[in-house]
């Protein structure tokens, strides 16, 4: 009776302010995204029938080789030479839903899961020489169509209904917000492809599922009070979220929707700030422990709790890239916030020091980075390495905001996606931006 009556309410909550919200767009908005910006060279298989730059033709099963040359992208059309040189070009689809596959996009820069991938995409295609002499290749389409590109890639395709709807409008409210603020925007784009926004991948998981959530939810996001969020989310907070102060104090100070909190409807009694050794050995009854919700996916088993081993000599090498600090001798900690993660440290070494004073930077004491900075360490001799550090840790990112594996446990517990986010982001409201 209890979830029957919480259903009702969740219900009218909703439908009063999508009703009486007030539009940002009078449409639904193009967003550009950058998907590519590594590469000097980009092979392109046409799926569909397409057309550059308004002039040549492109048929299903067709080819684009690009390459640069100087400060002119040349090309070559089904393995032909094309006798023009471009200063960019656009292609765009003649028809709707019409698709071409990229091969081997680059995808997490810099992370340990990094890789290439041959990737699908629809919408408009534009190809520029970036400053580096790379090229950056940015898809321009409609803000509903790129939410298929994100939804699938940031929380799976098997994750239940509510939990995608979620997803969906915690995506949906991050690049309204992106639009409105150009946090991202660079010279011809409005956001990237990749974990420093929020990862797009094109078409290659589209399911009836992910359209059902993208669907049922279209314009919808969060808002505190007239002003929608940026709704950030994370892989697996480890059993608590933390305070957006202090992971990016540049971006916010102290506020209800990003602030630190269990992951669990009831209380848990240890405090990971101060009992961090304690919080990590333990298994708390939390939303995202696969121990307490079996059906969770395989990247919150993996990454709830996690330990990694790197020798003294790895870590050594990889600080002196970032500063010159000679042989490691120390890590002490100086700070961590409520979830347990470091937000301040120091690195000593034979020549110098390092000062670490955010959350990712402690991460990048690893490369490529560790999984999150909630974590404790010891040093111990091994006959083969010598100095080993062995780190413990807890959570898989940054832990701002939603945690995606909570989301769904709490949608496979009956939770509908108004609950889950009323959860993640306190105070807030759900409407429609168009």
């Amino acid at each position: 009776m209890r979830k029957f009556f919480t259903l009702i309410l969740c219900i009218t909550f909703l439908t009063f302010y999508t009703i009486n919200a007030q539009f940002l767009f009078t449409d639904e908005p193009l967003v550009k995204v950058r998907i590519i910006y590594t590469l000097d060279t980009l092979e392109i298989i046409f799926n569909d029938e397409w057309k550059l730059n308004d002039g040549v033709f492109f048929g299903n099963g067709d080819t684009l080789s690009l390459s640069i040359n100087n400060i002119f992208i040349l090309a070559e059309y089904n393995h032909q030479i094309m006798h023009q040189a471009f200063d960019n070009i656009r292609l765009k689809s003649t028809l709707p839903n019409t698709t071409l596959t990229i091969k081997n996009v680059p995808f997490g820069i810099g992370w340990w899961w990094g890789g290439l991938e041959d990737r699908i995409y629809e919408g408009d295609i534009e190809i520029r020489i970036n400053e580096n002499n790379l090229f950056d290749v940015i898809v321009i389409l409609p803000l509903e169509t790129y939410l298929y590109g994100v939804v699938p890639y940031e929380i799976g395709v098997d994750s239940p209904l509510e939990a995608l709807k979620a997803q969906t409008i915690a995506a949906r409210s991050e690049i309204v917000e992106a639009l409105i603020s150009g946090k991202y925007r660079g010279d011809y784009y409005d956001i990237c492809a990749d974990v420093e926004c929020q990862v797009f991948a094109g078409n290659g998981r589209i399911t009836p599922m992910i359209k059902k959530a993208i669907e049922e939810t279209k314009g919808q996001c969060l808002f505190y009070g007239d002003k929608v969020l940026a709704a950030y989310y994370a892989s697996n907070c480890g059993g608590m979220s933390e305070n957006v102060e202090n992971v990016w104090p540049e971006r916010s100070g102290p506020v209800p929707y990003w602030s630190s909190h269990f992951d669990s409807d009831t209380e848990i009694q240890i405090n990971p700030k101060i009992n961090t050794k304690e919080w990590i050995e333990s298994s708390p009854d939390v939303f995202c422990n696969p121990e307490f919700h079996p059906e969770l996916p395989e990247f919150s088993r993996t990454n709830f709790r996690w330990q990694v081993e790197l020798s003294s000599q790895e870590l050594t090498n990889n600080l002196n890239e970032i500063t010159p600090i000679g042989k490691l001798k120390d890590i002490i900690i100086l700070e961590r916030g409520n979830s347990g993660r470091i937000i301040k440290a120091k690195v000593i070494g034979t020549d110098g020091e390092l000062q670490l004073n955010s959350e990712l930077e402690v991460r990048k004491i690893r490369n490529p980075p560790l999984r999150s900075s909630c974590f404790i360490f010891e040093k111990v001799t091994t006959d083969t390495l010598g100095e080993v550090y062995i780190f413990n840790g807890a959570g898989w990112g940054h832990g701002v905001g939603m945690c995606q594996s909570g989301a769904i446990a709490r949608a496979f517990e009956g939770q509908n996606y108004v609950e889950i986010l009323q959860h993640y982001y306190r105070d807030t409201e759900i409407k429609k931006v168009y």
